[in-house]
């Protein structure tokens, strides 16, 4: 930025009716300009301002004049005070070094080089990409001054910081033009995952499509202008006069740390707070598009103002932009609120807001949905429960939610306590736990439910949802009862198994087992009772298959085996310990020798159980597969079958009427004949045609 010598040289050069705009590295008053367009200061810029404005102005932005003049003024004096700085860095000239991605270094004035005079002298077409800088991993503007020896990278669009510095940039460009446009109080602008938007205050105004055209040609404007950006560093108390004219401002401001590092961008006419970084001017964003707009309120509050959040995008190509637009295009086809209404799937209504009416056609996707779940939940384990909708205010105390979240709950008193709809399952879940005393084996303890939870509030608080929702929570039984018990006893038997195996390595060596050895008769006891237990629900009450049936049966064998050579393990184990303790001193090792050899029949038949243990899963695998495939097949006959019905339904009713005309024209032949023989004749021939219909019926 040239020195006040030198806005008198431009003022002389390109009048006072210019944007004051000159050619790169243009050396005036003795001071080398910087890179971009240089932007009026002072007075000056506020007449510059103003005319840039014109006559187009309505009265809300001839109101908010006075405030956007004293913004600039302020922030031209702070950024004089910038400016010095850096002409005293420029004259101390302390060396610093820059490492490059590459690994060279650059040698640079410590407070006065910036990122994008190192990308000038690398390559002018790199200078012409380059959008932001990253000096030692953080993002950094490409005209800020670097302040310590550092590592330096140059970021274009493609990469993603290069895409939120762009967006953030453009954000700010979107903020100015609706300060021009319709004189509203800014308050947040962050970018998007794909684009940007700003939150701003228009009273009780609000924004229709019709005036998106307007905010794109203030946009296009700046755009034209190649607004450079400019940063300050400021106090608590100087960001506060600059920006006491804006309430929300001045709320951000003092929500700040202590310690904060407040800086101030300047675009323009526009002036805002922001932690940065930014592209170097308003030029590279070539293409741009507003969006949408919407509702919001200030800190996502219902209860503060309402805001008007602008949505928009913007690209360095036209092209990038056309593929946007067509991709907006595709997704607004795919729309689920649209397709839902157009398939008489489901529809909203404001009677019961954020709650989801399914039509019959919605209700069967819907269920199909569940029938997913119920799938995937068998497959990660977990055991479907109901529980109640509504709970006494206690039990959200305890989970939190009373403290945390109680202003985003559906609450209500009754008989003088106070209670609430839930807003998740899980509390719910914890009661069931909580009602019985529970065993370790009990844990892992998996379960969900297909419950309805509601939240209320503008902007849901918890993740997934947003305002007024009813929304299912996935559950699934997993298994069936005895399924549960039959793991229950193979767990028991390799617990039993471990016990025995360490009880024969304590004989062998003679040490006294008897704990040990009582804890194995334990385990085998608990094993016993639990075969018994599949033994008696075999069957399941009736509700198993016969080849189901036969399968439980086999496992209960194996069970009972593995239980009989355990217990004979134990007893062998038993008789060699006691032969141990008895063996007088100096006598043959006959003893030990046979517990070893009980030990290695001991880990041999583990291997035999663990294999057969693997094949019976294997098996049970093959068995659940052949029954998941049988029940489709039967699924798929019991729709042919339906089919066939719906079809005989239809002819027995083509079949009624054609007798109903068929008794008519009889009466009416009657009525003109007369005769016996003829009605004898028609008698015939209806019992004729009924035979006939019930032979069709019954062959069908």
């Amino acid at each position: 930025r040239p020195s006040s010598s030198g806005w008198r040289n431009i003022r002389s050069r390109v009048g006072e009716g210019s944007d004051g705009v000159l050619p790169f590295h243009e050396t005036l008053g003795g001071c080398r300009t910087d890179w971009r367009p240089l932007q009026p200061s002072g007075p000056w810029a506020c007449s510059h301002i103003t005319r840039k404005m014109g006559a187009e102005t309505n009265d809300d932005v001839r109101q908010k004049m006075p405030y956007y003049r004293k913004r600039v003024e302020i922030f031209e004096k702070f950024l004089d005070r910038e400016t010095k700085a850096i002409e005293q860095a420029r004259e101390a000239a302390v060396p610093i070094e820059i490492i490059l991605p590459n690994g060279n270094t650059i040698q640079g004035v410590l407070g006065a080089t910036t990122p994008m005079e190192i990308a000038q002298s690398i390559s002018k077409s790199l200078a012409k990409k380059v959008v932001v800088a990253k000096v030692d991993g953080q993002a950094w503007d490409i005209f800020r001054p670097l302040e310590n020896n550092c590592t330096l990278q140059l970021v274009d669009f493609d990469d993603e910081e290069g895409k939120e510095t762009f967006w953030h940039s453009s954000a700010h460009v979107l903020g100015q033009a609706l300060e021009l446009e319709f004189g509203v109080d800014l308050t947040i602008g962050p970018v998007i995952d794909e684009g940007f938007y700003y939150d701003c205050y228009m009273g009780d105004k609000t924004l229709s499509p019709e005036e998106y055209q307007k905010i794109e040609q203030r946009m296009a404007q700046a755009i034209k202008e190649g607004q450079p950006f400019q940063r300050i560093v400021v106090t608590r108390e100087e960001a506060l006069s600059m920006f006491q004219e804006n309430k929300f401002k001045v709320e951000i401001i003092q929500n700040l740390p202590e310690d904060a590092v407040i800086s101030v961008y300047r675009c323009g006419p526009m002036v805002d707070l922001c932690h940065g970084p930014h592209v170097p001017n308003t030029s590279l964003l070539k293409c741009h598009a507003v969006t949408s707009a919407s509702r919001s309120f200030w800190r996502a509050d219902v209860k503060n103002d309402p805001l008007i959040r602008v949505y928009g995008i913007t690209f360095p190509e036209k092209k990038l932009l056309s593929d946007y637009k067509h991709r907006i295009e595709e997704a607004k086809k795919r729309d689920h609120r649209v397709i839902g209404v157009q398939q008489e799937l489901f529809f909203f209504n404001p009677l019961s807001p954020g709650s989801c009416f399914f039509l019959p056609n919605g209700a069967r996707v819907y269920k199909e949905l569940i029938n997913f779940l119920r799938e995937k939940y068998w497959t990660y384990e977990f055991q479907e429960v109901i529980t109640p909708n509504i709970y006494n205010f206690d039990l959200w105390k305890t989970s939190g939610h009373a403290g945390h979240y109680a202003e985003n709950m559906f609450c209500f008193d009754i008989e003088k306590q106070k209670y609430g709809l839930k807003p998740m399952n899980c509390p719910g879940h914890c009661l069931m736990f909580a009602h019985r005393t529970r065993s370790y084996r009990e844990l892992p303890w998996r379960v969900a439910d297909f419950g309805v939870l509601h939240r209320a509030g503008w902007w849901s608080t918890w993740c997934g949802g947003g305002g007024v929702g009813a929304m299912a929570n996935a559950g699934k039984e997993i298994r069936s009862e005895w399924l549960r018990l039959h793991e229950d006893a193979e767990m028991e038997a390799g617990e039993a198994m471990e016990c025995i195996q360490e009880r024969s390595e304590l004989a062998r060596r003679g040490v006294d087992a008897a704990r040990l050895a009582a804890v194995a008769r334990r385990k085998l006891g608990a094993l016993r009772s639990k075969i018994d237990a599949l033994d008696r629900t075999v069957e399941d009450g009736g509700k198993a298959t016969d080849q189901e049936v036969q399968r439980r049966k086999q496992l209960v064998s194996v069970l009972n085996t593995k239980h009989e050579n355990m217990s004979q393990l134990l007893s062998k184990a038993g008789k060699n310990a006691t032969l141990a303790e008895t063996r007088p001193k100096g006598a043959p090792k006959e003893t030990e020798r046979t517990a070893q050899l009980e030990s290695g029949e001991i880990l041999q038949l583990q291997d035999r159980i663990m294999r057969d243990q693997d094949g019976d899963i294997e098996s049970m695998s093959r068995d659940v597969s052949g029954i998941k495939h049988v029940a489709l097949t039967i699924n798929d006959e019991l729709t042919l079958h339906q089919r066939l019905l719906d079809d005989l339904d239809e002819d027995l009713d083509y079949t009624h009427r054609n007798v109903k005309t068929l008794q008519k024209r009889i009466a009416y032949i009657m009525k003109r004949s007369g005769g016996w023989k003829t009605m004898c004749f028609l008698i015939a021939l209806i019992v004729g045609l009924i035979f006939l219909l019930v032979f069709v019926v019954r062959v069908t």
